[in-house]
């Protein structure tokens, strides 16, 4: 007896000790451009619930907190796994937050899915006129807070080998939220080649997870703690590490198995896990450096899938990238959304912006819709456009009952725009329809035809100059090109593991939302491109700036006074022009619906003179912005600083980044506006020439 007593207990306890709990902050697996904002009539807010496959769920439990805006009487929120509805609640708004829990099984899970979408109608009073509703409904906001909601998950591990695919399935899950991820390079000392490849694994767990939140810690061979054997590998300190070097550096770890090692027949990539650990190797390799480089440059791409097995050989190929935004460029607004119609929620275009970028003040940007939508009175039905959540601009719907389709024609201004990623929503108010089968209310809904386009505005690119602080906004330069210009030199006076390093590339990359490939990271001072980031670290280097050679003559001067005046202006205005604010959506022209625009602007002058990230440049025009610190220590806190502070413009003075007509032509029109006197002037002088030829020919004897 006893000694069935001693099995069920031994039993017992291993089937506890083999159950795990993960908590996942939402804002870990919101998708690319998801904000946890639900704004308007009807919205609804979509993410996964990943499973790995060696998971069993035990129950995953999702925890939401919502707070609300106040001006609604009544909010019903639709909780959907899949097209299975899990729950129907409704709220009474009253600006307290508020928590809702749902509890889900595997049975749920494996029978519809892993997509859970909150879905929110906003209930306005029906004593409100129908101007008043649209009104309401526009500022009608439920919000969840991403930072205090979150996905538990109790499962049991299982002995499911797990893929190269699983193992992306991980990086997005956001189950690591907590955990450093380790960069562990086999190659001795820290070579360009190990330094680049490092970065590389950076960017692609970045954009691979959608965050820039993780932790990086670096290591070599050399240095002490890291484990380089089996026994070592069973006491990890971290979940996951990212271990790239050749395959006679594997050989001497000693963890990679035959099968494995002998799979190294080009650009590499494998998945080792040890038995009884939870520990994920991610192992990157090659024949060579060049075939170790590309294996990198492979994972750092989000675009190029990892393949379901357990070690693969990986080569890049051309596919369709995302469009890269042009000056007065014209796009589909299918290469930015599948999205095929909207009103049960925004249609939501994600833009990302180069750095750098100058408007002139009226600048606008189009999206010219075609819609198939029912039929509406006059003043019944709108559409709202919003940039980053601030209101942009409003257009009724028209009341055509004839055709079959409508042209409308939205526009807001492009200094709205903010370099990286920028989220463009058009929100739709419309009367609700009923349901044909059930009579329950349904949204407001229009078909966007393939024809639909966005048309941005122009702008020029500016690059700063002489010897000044940069905001971290101002980074994005480096990216352009795939980062072929830039390289980042590390002059460290104590061992470390780069943590600040790799959290401003992560902070970069997510906003440029590209890799850079042919990123150059070196211990060599020796500045080799014409953009450098050097990071002094206890070992503080005296570089003195050089003036930059200024180009003479009357058209340089005139550009350098153009342009300089056109940052002013958008330094100095409104995020938009107040007459967009005040477009009449009443037919009785009465200007009284949205008028609620947001009246911060985004340049914001920095009254602190920063050392950190000082930009000092050589009479050549090469550009180097350094990064001094006494310690690691206090490096790594600066860099938290200096990425969470708020955007602002650079001190000093800018200059064209590259010229050109159309340069020319953005800054000539920006200095009219600027300036609107010169224009006659302008006229004048042409036509005095002239004048003075036609009375000298008319003064000549016939």
């Amino acid at each position: 007896m006893k000694r069935y007593l001693i099995l069920i207990y031994g039993l017992l306890f291993s089937a506890i000790s083999l159950a795990q709990t993960v908590n996942v902050p939402l804002s870990f697996i919101l998708p690319e451009g998801q904000d946890s904002t639900l704004r308007g009539q009807w919205d609804k807010l979509s993410f996964p619930l990943t499973i790995l496959e060696d998971q069993q769920v035990n129950n995953i439990k999702v925890a939401l907190s919502l707070t609300h805006s106040g001006n609604i009487d009544l909010a019903h929120l639709w909780v959907n796994l899949g097209d299975k509805p899990i729950a129907n609640i409704q709220l009474q708004p009253n600006g307290i937050s508020q928590q809702i829990v749902v509890n889900l099984s595997q049975a749920l899970l494996e029978r519809y899915g892993n997509i859970m979408t909150i879905s929110v109608r906003h209930q306005l009073p029906a004593s409100l006129s129908l101007a008043e509703q649209r009104l309401e409904a526009s500022e009608a906001v439920t919000k969840v807070l991403a930072q205090q909601s979150y996905i538990e998950l109790d499962f049991t591990k299982t002995t499911a080998e797990s893929t190269l695919a699983d193992f992306s399935a991980l990086i997005m899950s956001g189950q690591l939220h907590d955990k450093p991820i380790q960069l562990v390079s086999q190659i001795p000392g820290n070579t360009e080649a190990a330094l680049s490849i490092a970065s590389q694994l950076v960017q692609g767990w970045t954009l691979r997870s959608g965050s820039k939140s993780y932790l990086y810690q670096y290591f070599d061979q050399q240095t002490q703690g890291i484990p380089d054997s089996k026994d070592e590998l069973d006491k990890p300190s971290s979940k996951v590490q990212l271990v790239f070097g050749l395959p006679e550096q594997f050989k001497t770890m000693n963890i990679l198995p035959s099968a494995h090692l002998a799979g190294i027949q080009g650009p590499y990539l494998g998945l080792v896990q040890q038995q009884g650990s939870n520990q994920w190797l991610l192992i990157v390799s090659g024949r060579d450096e060049n075939e170790l480089l590309e294996a990198a440059a492979y994972f750092a791409n989000p675009s190029y899938p990892l393949p379901a097995y357990k070690f693969a050989v990986v080569g890049r190929y051309q596919q369709p990238g995302k469009a890269q935004l042009q000056s007065k460029g014209e796009y589909t607004i299918s290469q930015f959304t599948p999205q095929q119609n909207f009103g049960q929620a925004p249609l939501v275009l994600p833009l990302v912006m180069p750095a750098n970028s100058l408007f002139s003040p009226d600048e606008k940007a189009h999206i010219n819709l075609l819609l198939a939508h029912p039929s509406v009175v006059p003043g019944e039905a709108a559409m709202v456009i919003r940039v980053n959540g601030d209101y942009a601009n409003s257009m009724p719907l028209r009341a055509s009952r004839w055709r079959e389709t409508q042209h409308y024609r939205l526009s807001f201004p492009m200094n709205k725009l903010r370099p990286g990623l920028n989220k463009v929503s058009v929100e739709l108010y419309g009367p609700e329809q009923t349901d044909s089968y059930s009579a329950a209310p349904m949204p407001f809904i229009a078909h966007i035809e393939k024809s639909s386009v966005l048309r941005l505005g122009a702008w020029v690119n500016y690059v700063t100059k002489f010897d000044q602080q940069l905001p971290a906004d101002q980074l994005l330069f480096m990216t352009a090109n795939n980062g072929r210009e830039t390289q980042l030199t590390i002059n460290y006076s104590e061992e470390s593991q780069l943590t600040a390093i790799w959290q401003l590339l992560s902070h970069i990359t997510w906003e440029a939302q590209r890799p850079m490939t042919e990123l150059l990271v070196t211990e060599n001072n020796t500045q080799r491109r014409p953009i450098n980031l050097t990071f002094n670290v206890g070992n503080t280097l005296g570089v003195n700036p050089q003036s930059a050679n200024e180009n003479s003559g009357l058209l340089a001067s005139l550009r350098h006074t153009l342009i300089n005046s056109m940052a002013k202006m958008q330094n100095g205005q409104t995020a938009f022009s107040s007459r967009e604010s005040t477009y009449d959506l009443e037919p009785n022209g009465s200007n009284t619906l949205y008028q609620y625009g947001t009246k911060q602007a985004y340049w914001q002058a920095d009254s602190q003179f920063d050392q950190f990230a000082r930009l000092t440049t050589a009479n050549n025009g090469w550009r180097n912005i350094i990064f001094n610190a006494d310690s690691d220590a206090i490096f790594n806190q600066e860099m938290m600083m200096y990425l969470n502070r708020q955007k602002s413009v650079a001190h000093g003075d800018i200059e064209l980044a590259t010229r050109s007509v159309e340069a020319d032509k953005e800054l000539a029109r920006s200095g009219f506006i600027a300036y609107p006197y010169s224009l006659p002037i302008v006229l004048i002088l042409l036509l005095l020439p002239l004048t003075l030829l036609i009375h000298r020919q008319l003064e000549k004897p016939l």
